[in-house]
């Protein structure tokens, strides 16, 4: 009778064991999913955040823009000075003034060696853009729109818009423009070129840096209000 109970016993334990393991094993995998996505939702906030910021910037130049590859963050703002220092001292790093120059010095290098190619793209928009609004969409003929266009194009100074574009690249290299760099410069590599990740030590792969940045805004702190403060202050510059 007492080995009876002992063996109902063991099978019973068994099956509570059982039953904890399953459910402890399901949580676990709900908890992963939810922290995936309530992770992606913090993502997706600060990429509509930094789009906000960007356009509002750039309100003017709101055609310029377009929807690709399931992307619109701007990811510049993550170069901002104050970033990069709150990032920095989580991270525990040293000498983070001399970090910081680094990078910047890194940014402003990568904008140089681009220029030709960030003015020859600058300028093809502007040349588009005056096109387009000086376009008539209501002449009735063919005639007349070609006349209009071979009107418009005689007297365009495409020299002069480069050359003027040039001079105010120049300037922001001349003056070490950090901020205004960051505003202009079309370099989708220029997180990874600004050598940020390495110098902060934080894994190259997989977003580790937006997500390090993403789970500062997190904690709702000082640090966090920081970063919020340095994107916000891009609008009202």
């Amino acid at each position: 009778m007492k080995n009876s109970f002992s063996l109902l016993e063991i099978i019973l334990t068994l099956i509570i064991s059982s039953i904890v393991i399953i459910y402890s094993t399901l949580f676990t995998k709900e908890l992963f999913f939810e922290n995936r996505i309530n992770q992606q939702l913090e993502i997706q906030k600060i990429d509509l955040l930094s789009t906000k910021i960007f356009f509002e910037k750039h309100l003017k130049e709101i055609e310029k823009f377009n929807y690709s590859n399931q992307n619109l963050y701007f990811e510049n703002f993550l170069l901002l000075e104050d970033v990069i220092k709150i990032v920095a001292k989580n991270m525990r790093c040293e000498n983070i003034d001399e970090l910081i120059s680094k990078v910047k010095s890194n940014v402003l290098k990568s904008f140089e060696n681009k220029l030709e190619e960030e003015l020859t793209q600058r300028v093809i928009h502007i040349i588009k853009d005056n096109f387009e609004k000086k376009l008539n969409p209501k002449v009735k003929t063919f005639d007349i729109f070609f006349t209009e266009i071979q009107n418009y194009w005689s007297i365009q100074d495409f020299n002069k818009i480069y050359q003027d574009l040039k001079a105010e690249y120049q300037n922001i290299i001349d003056t070490k423009d950090y901020n205004r760099v960051l505003e202009i410069f079309n370099n989708k590599g220029l997180l990874y070129e600004s050598k940020v990740i390495e110098e902060c030590g934080i894994n190259t792969k997989n977003n580790a840096y937006l997500k390090f940045v993403i789970s500062i805004l997190k904690e709702n702190n000082d640090d966090s209000q920081i970063i919020r403060n340095a994107i916000e202050s891009m609008i009202i510059k």
